[in-house]
C-alpha cells in the first residue's frame, strides 16, 4: 500500500480541468467540474464479483459516466471537507469510548482501534439511521476473505464469507427503505442514492 503524502503530488492528481458537465433531464442534476479521472474497468470486477451488485447496474453507463465520475469528485480534497469533518467527531467519540471500555487494561492496537475507526466511517457515511453494530459484524465476516471472493472462490467453499456479504447487503436495502435514512447521511451517499435510484439498479439475485 501506498500514502501519497506530498501536497503538490495531490494537487496534480485532483487539479480541477475545468471541462464543465450537465446531466439533463434527471433528477440528480448537479453540475462537476471535472478532475482528472480515469476510469478503471477493474472496479466493475470488484463492485459485481465481491459486492454482489448486478451486472446490468455494473455494465450500465450511468455507473460509468456518472456514479464513479461523482465518487471521485466528492473524494477529492477540496470536497471532502464535511466528510472529514464528520469522521473526525465520530472518532473523537468512538475512541474515547473504545478507551472507557479497557478500562485502563493493556490492550493490542489492532482489536482497540479497529471497530473505533469502522463504526467512525460507517457514522460519517451513513449517519445515525445504520445498525453500525451489525453492519460491522457483517463487515468482519466478509473482510477476512475478500481476496479469495475476489479471486474467484465459489460459495461452496466459502458459505460464511458469502452469507455475511449477503445479510449485508440485507441490512442495507433496510436502510434505504426506511422513511427517511437520508436526514443525517454524507453528501456523497445523498448522490450515490439518487443516481441508483434515477438508474433503476437492483442487487443481484443471490442463488
Amino acid at each position: 500500500m501506498i500514502y501519497v503524502t506530498s501536497p503538490e503530488l495531490i494537487s496534480a492528481v485532483y487539479r480541477d480541468s475545468r471541462v464543465r458537465r450537465n446531466l439533463p433531464g434527471k433528477s440528480y442534476n448537479f453540475n462537476i467540474y471535472h478532475q482528472r479521472f480515469v476510469f478503471s474497468p477493474i472496479r466493475l470486477d470488484i463492485s459485481e464479483k465481491v459486492f454482489g451488485m448486478s451486472n446490468a447496474a455494473c455494465q450500465s453507463q450511468e455507473m460509468k459516466e456518472d456514479y464513479f465520475v461523482m465518487h471521485h469528485h466528492e473524494l477529492s480534497p477540496k470536497k471532502s471537507v464535511e466528510l472529514h469533518a464528520r469522521y473526525s467527531r465520530f472518532a473523537e467519540k468512538h475512541i474515547i469510548s473504545a478507551i472507557d471500555h479497557y478500562d485502563g487494561q493493556t490492550a493490542l492496537l489492532l482489536p482497540f482501534i479497529h471497530q473505533a475507526a469502522f463504526n467512525s466511517a460507517a457514522y460519517a457515511f451513513f449517519g445515525d439511521s445504520l445498525d453500525v453494530k451489525m453492519a460491522y459484524e457483517k463487515f468482519r465476516g466478509f473482510d477476512q476473505n475478500v481476496h479469495m471472493v475476489l479471486a474467484g472462490m465459489p460459495r461452496m467453499l466459502l458459505p460464511g464469507p458469502y452469507r455475511s456479504r449477503d445479510e449485508g447487503i440485507d441490512m442495507f436495502e433496510e436502510y434505504l427503505h426506511k422513511a427517511k435514512p437520508y436526514d443525517d447521511c454524507s453528501p456523497i451517499m445523498r448522490r450515490a442514492i439518487e443516481i441508483s435510484t434515477e438508474s433503476g439498479w437492483v442487487r443481484v439475485q443471490i442463488l
